[in-house]
């Protein structure tokens, strides 16, 4: 298993994922998920 260094869309922290589970956007919690989504409509 390869893991991989991504950066939270939503608060610029760093964290390391499995490269399957790498996606285009990362969020590093909930909260960042919810409010970066939230900030797009």
């Amino acid at each position: 298993m390869e893991y991989v260094a991504v950066t939270c869309q939503k608060c610029g922290r760093k964290m390391y994922v499995l490269r399957k589970c790498a996606r285009d956007k990362m969020y590093c919690t909930i909260q960042c998920l919810e409010s970066g989504n939230s900030s797009k409509i």
